[in-house]
This record gives C-alpha cells, sequence and structure tokens, in this order.
C-alpha cells in the first residue's frame, strides 16, 4: 500500500509540475523556465517533458541564433545537452552511492 501511495504522489507531483512547465513555456520568460527545467531534470527520473517545453518555446518564440543563421533551435539543443548532462551525472552519483 505504501509502495502504491508513493508512485501516485510521484505521478501527481509529476503533472502537476508539467502542468506549470507548460504555463511558464507559454506566458514566462525563458529565464523563469530554466530553472524549472534544470529541477525538473534533476528530480525526477526521465524528464522528456522538458525536452518538448525547450521546443515549444523554440516553435513558439524562436529566433534565430546568429543574424546570418537559420538555426532557430537554441533552446532544443541546449536542453537537449542538459538532459544528457544531468542524466550522466545522476547515474554516475548513483553508483558511487553504492559503492
Amino acid at each position: 500500500m505504501d509502495q502504491h501511495f508513493k508512485m501516485k504522489n510521484k505521478f501527481v507531483q509529476r503533472v502537476v509540475f508539467d502542468i506549470v512547465l507548460t504555463f511558464i513555456t507559454v506566458s514566462g520568460p525563458w529565464w523563469l523556465l530554466l530553472p524549472c527545467i534544470v529541477v525538473a531534470l534533476s528530480y525526477f527520473k526521465t524528464h522528456y517533458e522538458s525536452l518538448a517545453a525547450a521546443f515549444a518555446l523554440d516553435a513558439l518564440y524562436g529566433t534565430p541564433f546568429l543574424p546570418w543563421s537559420d538555426f532557430w533551435y537554441v533552446w532544443s539543443v541546449a536542453v537537449g545537452l542538459l538532459f544528457l548532462i544531468i542524466e550522466l551525472f545522476k547515474r554516475r552519483l548513483r553508483a558511487s552511492a553504492f559503492r
């Protein structure tokens, strides 16, 4: 029973956080979204929703990275790299905790 409550509680936390993340993506500034994404990537096991939020941010408000380039997906690439770095860090941290 306790395990079921933990899983349900984690699911509810994730859904509420995703709703907040969606609201910030649509109406908030990027400097408020970035810490939320870092927290989500660190707290949840795999938070693919942050990649979707970054893609949505680029699709809605993206501008070219450089004036002479056509590369619009700066946040998508940045959050993708952040996702990989945090996942590797979490794995290494978990591996060292059990030694």
